[in-house]
């Protein structure tokens, strides 16, 4: 496995059995498990969530989802959805080929903007409340029975997508598009987050040595190694203290740190709020 090439350990081809490329996979039971492999498909993915919480991990990007969020995921992008730990998760996925369905019935659109929704400025999740439309038009593609009916709910959704192509698609890509290179290191953080973590040992799994590990994690996530793993740790915190189980006294352990001050003290550098407001204003 230690040898065996990095694109074979992400691919996840989706395969359509009919001549209409949508396949929808209702899965209520989403558990909590530590960040074994990221993963990439050959087509877009939407996810709608229905019930918890927990963080979205899209090559460089750590986001927080849950109840009533919704993710998009363009062809080729590594990514891996947990749940809050020691709970589950149920979502809906949709996974569709816009083009095929899009164009030959409607020729005249442009749809080159899918390409754009994607890299370190646009943020993959959706918060529901903020945009109920996306909770409503999934929910309506769920129940669709007809092609009819499925082309018209995806029209809409590619229509609303339009709108949150970020400022600078046009540009140079925010990072450096050689993902693959440090892919081991980010499943090492996602695996190891709660322990010790060694920079040299994520420099090994990638095959480089400690300073070139450093220059292109930093050219690809926008971030130091330490920073990206401070950001999970924290980013996975966040998820805990939604889900209301536990104290903060034990959330700081189970996600890395070796001290609660330590753990507030970058929680707060992070969101700004110390862990005791984040969960007032989160409940």
């Amino acid at each position: 496995m230690q040898n065996q090439p990095i694109h074979d350990l992400l691919l996840h081809p989706v395969c359509f059995t009919d001549s209409y490329p949508l396949l929808i996979h209702d899965q209520r039971d989403h558990p909590s498990r530590e960040i074994v492999y990221l993963h990439r498909h050959n087509c877009q993915e939407l996810g709608l969530c229905v019930k918890g919480d927990g963080i979205f991990v899209v090559e460089g990007k750590i986001m927080n989802f849950s109840a009533g969020d919704f993710s998009f995921i363009g062809p080729g992008e590594a990514h891996l959805a947990a749940s809050s730990p020691g709970t589950t998760s149920h979502w809906i996925w949709f996974y569709f080929d816009c083009e095929r369905i899009l164009l030959p019935r409607f020729p005249e659109l442009g749809l080159n903007f899918l390409h754009f929704l994607r890299g370190g400025k646009f943020n993959n999740i959706f918060d529901g409340k903020r945009h109920p439309w996306g909770t409503r038009f999934l929910e309506e593609l769920f129940q669709a029975r007809s092609e009819e009916e499925k082309t018209a709910w995806l029209l809409l959704i590619s229509a609303r997508l339009r709108e949150h192509v970020p400022a600078t698609a046009a540009e140079q890509p925010e990072f450096g598009g050689d993902f693959d290179r440090i892919a081991r290191a980010i499943t090492y953080f996602g695996r190891k987050y709660a322990g010790p973590i060694s920079i040299a040992e994520a420099a090994r799994l990638c095959g480089m040595s400690r300073t070139n590990f450093r220059r292109v994690f930093k050219n690809e996530t926008g971030e130091s190694p330490l920073d990206y793993l401070n950001r999970l740790r924290i980013s996975l915190a966040k998820a805990e203290l939604r889900a209301g189980k536990l104290r903060i006294s034990e959330i700081a352990p189970r996600c890395g740190f070796l001290s609660l001050s330590s753990f507030n003290r970058q929680f707060k550098k992070q969101t700004g709020h110390s862990p005791r407001t984040f969960t007032a204003q989160t409940s």
